[in-house]
């Protein structure tokens, strides 16, 4: 035990120079200070995930603007096909020998060709031109219908009048004479 004692007693003696301790205390207070930093978020990665967040806040707003502006496109396109078509109705009603299919059609395909700004100043040109077609397809059938002028005779020859000859006669009387005449 004694041994022991003695053992104690001299590590105890021993004496660690002060360079040393201060270099291992140096030591200590550095890698305390790099545990530190490595635990706290860097200044560069607080900034990145700043950056990153207002890059993801952006596209989502802008996203949403977008979708906003496409469905007030969409709402206006749809009142215009609205207000239209009850133009389209009104205009028909003050004309319901016109049917809706052609005068649509009509509208669709010749609008722009003469440079129709209004639904009214459609129906007028669209009665014009059928009126206009109407009228050749009405003289054209009346020409059609017509009876055929016959030419007249250039020779000066004489006409016959059968009238008197053959008045109160049978027709078998009627043929005899005409085969008198004929020869």
């Amino acid at each position: 035990m004694d041994e022991i004692i003695q053992e104690e007693s001299s590590t105890s003696d021993k004496v660690v120079p002060y360079d040393r301790f201060a270099e291992v205390i140096k030591e200590k207070n550095e890698l305390k200070q790099k545990l530190e930093e490595q635990s706290k978020p860097s200044v560069n990665q607080d900034n990145e995930d700043k950056e990153v967040k207002a890059k993801n806040y952006l596209k989502t707003l802008t996203k949403e603007t977008l979708e906003e502006v496409k469905r007030e496109e969409i709402a206006q396109r749809q009142a215009e096909e609205k207000e239209i078509e009850k133009e389209i109705s009104n205009t028909l009603e003050l004309n319901p020998d016109i049917k809706k299919t052609d005068f649509t059609k009509f509208l669709s395909e010749k609008a722009e060709i003469y440079g129709i700004k209004s639904i009214d100043g459609a129906m007028k040109l669209y009665r014009e031109i059928n009126n206009l077609s109407k009228d050749v397809a009405d003289k054209t059938k009346k020409d059609i219908l017509g009876k055929p002028v016959m030419p007249k005779s250039e020779g000066g020859g004489e006409t016959i009048s059968y009238e008197k000859d053959f008045k109160g006669k049978s027709w078998g009387e009627i043929t005899e004479t005409m085969k008198k005449s004929l020869k």
